[in-house]
């Protein structure tokens, strides 16, 4: 991946995190394994985000292409 995209992620989930904190989600950057939840540290994924409310929980993954 070139830096120009992985840069161009990191300010996406950076704005999406913001984004989803002004709706009143909790927002995690799952930077170590114990921030995943357990069904996806099972499959060795983790997302670029997670957003959670007292109702849902969404699993963020950012691409991005030239």
């Amino acid at each position: 991946m070139k830096l120009e995209n992985t840069n161009r992620e990191s300010q996406r989930v950076a704005e999406l995190a913001a984004d989803y904190e002004r709706k009143g989600y909790t927002v995690t950057l799952p930077w170590r394994p114990k921030d995943v939840p357990p069904f996806l540290r099972e499959l060795g994924y983790t997302p670029d985000l997670i957003a959670t409310t007292k109702d849902e929980t969404l699993i963020v993954e950012v691409k991005s292409r030239e």
